[in-house]
């Protein structure tokens, strides 16, 4: 046999014929044929050229009918696969369109060379059995190298035995059953037992050479002599394991990417809802402007109604956009979930456990004797007015609002806020909060975080007034032993409460004087900031001993804090004397419990 590489003369013959053909993926992503050769990856000894070594039944090359395996793929698309590599003839394939046109040699493998279609196998004849190839298989991480070997001992070779049929051998479509190994990434085997090629070959990563020689004869006269009986298409346990393996990486991944898309996300809506506050602002400031312009365009230019038109549509688009803002708000209650966890109860309502999109949340929904009074539409107006306000705020000691549902069939409407663990009072109550000494400190922090609460709310350009300030409004939430973030509940609704059934009696004995008279007109009332200084002087008081400040023993307790330190007992009285101007403010309040 001639040592020369063999010309492409030798591989063609009177019947070889060059022809092109175009294949369509018909919407799919695969033109339905595998290949194997390349510059440094031959399929046939001394030979770069790229082969056909497979036709997927059904797909579109198998569906057209004119390309056969044995077939040399000279170009696609025009571009030339000679002396080229095997991973980039992949590549090129892979960046087809739908329509591909693939200029072929038929026959291009030498005469006495058989080729079985249906398996995509060749060089089955006396000649290429004795012929040594170079196989390399790309081994991605976590999955084994799909084949099976047989023999080492007693001077036999190694043999492939079995190959399964998704792994990575069976991928590159080059090794057969058969195969004998002779080397391993230029390592030679001879001499080498099974347990050493075994172990060799699990211990490979990332790429391996293989160099083979097809021996069926020898490889069944063992088989036979062992009493062996192979199968090609089993897929052995180890195989199975590494499949496994590889299958429970891509869905670690898979969930990890899922973890952190979610998280942007979330991140995202944080930002759009601040570009939603943002845009409010700005179109409320425009608002403003135009509101002044249509003014003074309506008394000066009266004699041009045309433009004084255009001016007010501008205007009423502006108005429905910045109504559609100021709405934002609204949310659907088929996006709300209710449990029969209640959390509390009052005279205007009760609190449920829900879920919100998947959030779960805190659902405030109002009594029906509140929402069927006769003055009905008016009451709506006023929950909208207030649920605009509680939608601007932001504070890290005011309880989070989230939405509200006003669509409810009921007719019912519902607030959504976050959950907390406790309230104050149930954490005195719990003997998680006591008059101890030990825990005065903790105490003083949750107290100077509702000082900051209302102060935020009483230093707003339109300052509000928390009305219901109490030890079962103060929500708590543990940040471990002795550390609690506290918010403050119910700012928003406080007026709506004025419309109950009934006034609870625990809310009684926080009320400033001046809040206990008969108020005609809830709007109008005298009532300032400084009704919420006297329930937090209430409520220092109770937090202080533990006990609910009732009126039959407020004395007993205010005795109890004149015992715990002068300055303690100095802020409770200032902060309850019945004359409002000689309260102090909240910012006063703060500055004193510095110093304390």
């Amino acid at each position: 046999m001639s040592s020369s590489p063999p010309s492409l003369a030798q591989f063609t013959g009177s019947d070889n014929s060059i022809i092109f053909i175009t294949l369509n993926k018909d919407g799919g992503t695969s033109l339905g044929f595998s290949i194997a050769g390349g510059k440094g990856n031959q399929h046939v000894l001394d030979d770069n050229g790229v082969f056909v070594t497979k036709i997927a039944k059904g797909g579109a090359a198998d569906k057209h009918g004119q390309l056969e395996v044995g077939d040399r793929l000279l170009e696609v698309n025009g571009q030339n696969l000679a002396e080229i590599d095997y991973e980039d003839a992949v590549a090129i394939l892979k960046a087809t369109g739908q329509e591909v046109t693939l200029k072929i040699e038929k026959n291009s493998l030498p005469q006495d060379i058989t080729v079985t279609s249906d398996k995509g196998k060749a060089l089955a004849n006396k000649e290429l059995i004795d012929k040594p190839r170079i196989i390399t298989l790309n081994r991605p991480e976590g999955e084994g190298l799909g084949f099976n070997i047989i023999g080492g001992e007693e001077g036999v070779g190694i043999f492939i035995s079995v190959i399964s049929k998704e792994g990575v051998a069976a991928r590159n479509g080059q090794l057969r059953v058969g195969d004998m190994i002779l080397e391993v990434n230029g390592n030679n085997l001879e001499m080498w037992s099974h347990d050493i090629v075994a172990q060799v070959l699990k211990g490979a990563r990332d790429t391996i050479t293989l160099k083979v020689v097809y021996k069926p004869d020898e490889f069944e006269n063992f088989c036979r002599k062992m009493d062996i009986k192979p199968k090609e298409d089993e897929t052995s346990y180890v195989s199975q394991m590494s499949a496994d393996v590889a299958s429970l990486k891509k869905l670690n991944e898979t969930l990890s990417t899922a973890r952190d898309r979610l998280q942007k996300e979330r991140d995202q809506e944080l930002a759009k809802n601040n570009e939603l506050k943002n845009e409010i602002t700005a179109l409320r400031k425009a608002y403003t402007e135009i509101l002044k312009k249509r003014d003074d365009l309506q008394q000066s230019l009266a004699q041009s109604s045309a433009e004084k038109g255009s001016l007010i549509d501008q205007v009423r688009e502006l108005e429905e956009k910045v109504k559609e803002l100021e709405n934002n708000w609204k949310v659907s209650y088929k996006d709300v979930t209710l449990s029969r966890h209640k959390l509390g109860s009052g005279g205007w309502g009760e609190v449920i456990i829900g879920k919100f999109r998947g959030q779960k949340v805190a659902v405030k929904r109002f009594h029906d004797a509140i929402m069927n009074q006769e003055n009905n539409q008016y009451y709506l107006e006023m929950l909208n007015r207030e649920i605009n306000t509680m939608s601007q705020l932001r504070h890290p000691n005011l309880l989070q609002f989230i939405g509200a549902v006003l669509d409810h069939p009921s007719g019912n409407p519902m607030i959504i806020t976050e959950v907390m663990d406790t309230s104050l009072r149930s954490a005195y109550e719990k003997k998680e909060l006591t008059p101890d000494l030990a825990c005065r400190p903790v105490i003083l922090s949750i107290m100077r975080d509702v000082a900051v609460g209302l102060n935020y709310l009483h230093c707003l350009p339109d300052p509000i007034i928390h009305r219901d300030v109490s030890s079962a409004n103060v929500l708590l939430e543990s940040k471990g032993p002795g550390k609690w973030k506290t918010k403050i509940s119910d700012f928003g609704s406080a007026k709506m409460a004025r419309f109950a059934t009934t006034k609870a009696a625990g809310a009684m004995v926080y009320s400033a004087p001046e809040c206990l008279q008969t108020v005609v007109d809830f709007e109008e009332s005298k009532q300032s900031p400084k009704a919420d200084v006297f329930s937090y002087g209430i409520l220092l008081c109770e937090v202080i001993t533990c006990r609910f400040p009732e009126h039959h023993i407020f004395r007993v307790l205010l005795d109890q804090v004149r015992s715990s330190g002068s300055s303690l007992h100095s802020l409770v009285v200032s902060c309850a004397t019945k004359d409002p101007e000689k309260r102090p403010t909240m910012k006063q309040i703060i500055e004193q419990l510095d110093r304390i």
